[in-house]
């Protein structure tokens, strides 16, 4: 059954739990549909700034609001993007494109971090397409890493935590669905998922980096999460937790939508 709902609206700043959510093409709303760049258009996470942890996203009236200590910005949805011209920029080896969302926010971003910043939103038609490895398809995507939706069992994070002296919480891993599990990487398994009338298609295992050792509340990197995990779950040269998926087909899900899981593909 899913446990949680959540999206990370701005890339590598913090997300918000939800009770449901509408699934397009490229992901579950609003999930990683900005990010910050700097003066060279290269994408800022929080592996360099893990400071970013520090401001907190919440919901507000017309969007998602951003505050750290007693400043804040409210990010209102619904821009019309047609007049603005294009920002070339990367994910990784992917090309992304955006559209900027205007001094004020990149005056508050920039102030946070110290350095010239700025906010963009990708475009309202998804332009950036990636290759599943599991089943060759082609599927659109957000401004995440690589794959739009990723999910993460509950037993993953016990095996996990049993390891560690100081506990953690799935917002280390940023998944969009957390999964009540019984079998500890039993979601390694699933291949397709059923949430209410919306399957999810498995595209690859999610190899973990540095960043899952920066405290989500204090931005403070630790050292034993990536070890401890690398000593635990690692696959062909690669620390493995949770799986990235894309969907097949969209709709709406919520917390109390029936759940069906799938351990082949089917045509």
């Amino acid at each position: 059954m899913l446990k949680s709902i959540s999206i990370y609206p701005i890339k590598s700043l913090n997300g918000v739990e939800l009770t449901s959510s509408e699934v397009l093409q490229h992901g579950l709303k609003y999930d990683r549909n900005w990010m910050l760049i700097d003066s060279n258009n290269k994408f800022i996470t929080r592996r360099e700034r893990p400071e970013l942890s520090l401001i907190e996203t919440s919901l507000s009236e017309n969007g998602f609001a951003f505050s750290f200590n007693n400043q804040s910005e409210n990010l209102a949805l619904g821009t019309n993007y047609f007049q603005q011209d294009k920002i070339e920029s990367k994910v990784w080896e992917s090309d992304v494109f955006g559209f900027e969302e205007g001094e004020k926010f990149n005056s508050f971003f920039s102030d946070f971090l110290k350095e010239e910043v700025r906010l963009i939103r990708m475009s309202l038609q998804p332009e950036r397409m990636e290759t599943a490895p599991l089943t060759g398809e082609q599927t659109p995507s957000s401004f995440a890493d690589s794959f739009p939706i990723l999910i993460v069992g509950t037993a993953s994070l016990d095996a996990l935590n049993a390891r560690l002296e100081e506990p953690i919480d799935a917002r280390y891993f940023r998944p969009n669905l957390l999964f009540q599990t019984e079998r500890s990487f039993e979601e390694d398994e699933w291949q397709e998922i059923q949430i209410g009338n919306v399957l999810l298609r498995k595209a690859k295992a999610c190899g973990r980096c540095r960043m899952i050792n920066v405290n989500p509340d204090t931005g403070i990197y630790r050292t034993d999460v990536m070890r401890e995990l690398a000593n635990l779950r690692t696959v062909k040269n690669k620390v493995i937790l949770g799986d990235l998926y894309y969907p097949v087909q969209t709709g709406n899900i919520e917390m109390n939508s029936e759940v069906k899981v799938f351990t082949t593909f089917n045509p």
